[in-house]
């Protein structure tokens, strides 16, 4: 239900900022990066960051909705883009481009899966503040991430319980089965309201957003881990617009 892995490796020991600048690093290197070559690569590093840290069990979990991107970036763009060399009504030049864009998403969302795997979520919060986010803004990014476990629960609870009534989700087609889902929908967010209301009560009634600063129980500290590891990062950063630059 959660991403989140308590590993004792150095990526789990980071700083929340060191780990948030890390994930917007790789985010603009990948989006500038043109090639396939340079996008593998790219890719290939995350994945060995994501070794060393322990992660890779998350990625499994993903690997469909990584898997159904992948493919519809490159069956879309192929079918879309423009291109000189044309197999049936798909180019070639648009399955490259398709791919590279394939692998970017890829190295994005596990990107994303990293800096989640690693980092709690009260992490996350108390470094948005320390980046001058407002604490409301903070606090209800921290809220939808946690909403999201608990939005998941809520649905395997009501699909058990409408395959106790005899609901079968496994026969049909598969618009068919899409149909038998769509019902389902509607307890689900009616209990995600209702939860958000009881939510909102509680906050109310504990005085949320009275003072204007507050104390935090945690508290953050930058090591020589995080520094090194930020410098690692510039160097990334450095050297993805320079071949941005210079060969493209």
């Amino acid at each position: 239900m959660q991403l989140y892995l308590n590993r004792n490796t150095l990526f789990n020991r980071l700083d929340p900022r060191t780990k948030i600048i890390n994930f917007v690093s790789i985010f603009f290197s990948a989006m500038l990066l043109p090639d396939i070559l340079s996008q593998i690569t790219l890719l290939c590093i995350v994945l060995i960051i994501g070794k060393l840290a322990q992660m890779l069990k998350n990625i499994k979990h993903l690997k469909i909705v990584i898997t159904m991107t992948c493919f519809l970036s490159i069956l879309l763009w192929s079918a879309s883009y423009p291109g000189t060399k044309d197999v049936l009504f798909f180019s070639i030049e648009g399955a490259e481009f398709g791919l590279i864009v394939a692998i970017k998403i890829s190295t994005i969302i596990i990107a994303g899966i990293l800096f989640l795997s690693t980092t709690k979520v009260e992490e996350i919060s108390l470094a948005l503040i320390y980046f001058k986010v407002p604490y409301r803004i903070s606090f209800a990014f921290m809220t939808a991430l946690r909403m999201v476990p608990t939005l998941i629960s809520t649905s395997h609870l009501i699909i058990d319980a409408q395959k106790s009534r005899g609901l079968d989700l496994s026969k049909g087609t598969i618009i068919e089965r899409f149909k038998k889902y769509i019902p389902l929908l509607v307890p689900v967010f009616l209990t995600s309201i209702r939860n958000t209301g009881t939510l909102a009560m509680a906050l109310e009634s504990k005085g949320f957003g009275y003072q204007k600063y507050r104390s935090y129980y945690l508290k953050l500290k930058m090591t020589s881990a995080d520094f090194i590891i930020l410098g690692l990062m510039l160097i990334l950063c450095i050297s993805v617009i320079y071949y941005r630059i210079n060969f493209f």
